[in-house]
């Protein structure tokens, strides 16, 4: 049975972790776009799904499709853009 504030703590670290990957995203993006250095946005995209957004204590097949094809999509284009940075 959970308490409290255990819920707490969970909600709080599951906020750290929207922030953490909303941050490392919008750096990397950044780091592409504006200062055009695109191996440190490519790998700051990477790391961004360290921080999962959604609830990390469920599993990816019982997640809801939505949110499985937002990681699936955001591999892919990271995926992409790391092939486009070795051809290019």
């Amino acid at each position: 049975m959970t308490t409290a504030s255990e819920n707490k703590q969970e909600k709080t670290n599951r906020n750290l972790q929207r922030i953490g990957y909303l941050a490392l995203t919008i750096t990397g993006i950044i780091m592409m776009l504006i200062d055009k250095s695109p191996a440190a946005g490519i790998s700051n995209l990477g790391v961004a799904l360290v921080f999962d957004p959604f609830d990390p204590q469920l599993a990816f097949n019982k997640r809801p499709l939505w949110q499985r094809l937002w990681l699936i999509t955001h591999v892919v284009v990271l995926l992409g853009l790391f092939g486009w940075m070795l051809l290019a």
